[in-house]
């Protein structure tokens, strides 16, 4: 993610500080459910890819 969007660039995206960016995506982060697709979205947005998630009934 940071040698194609860059952290700076996604946190500005986001509307979240590059900083608090750093520590969500971290091994110890702890992201919120409204930063993820926010995140995600932009970095498709940025690298022009379709993220596709399949539902299995159970």
């Amino acid at each position: 993610m940071n040698a194609r969007v860059g952290f700076g660039a996604l946190a500005q995206e986001i509307q979240e500080p590059a900083q608090s960016l750093h520590r969500m995506l971290s091994k110890s982060g702890n992201p919120t459910t409204s930063n993820i697709p926010a995140g995600f979205a932009a970095i498709k947005r940025a690298l022009t890819v379709g993220v596709h998630t399949p539902i299995v009934m159970a």
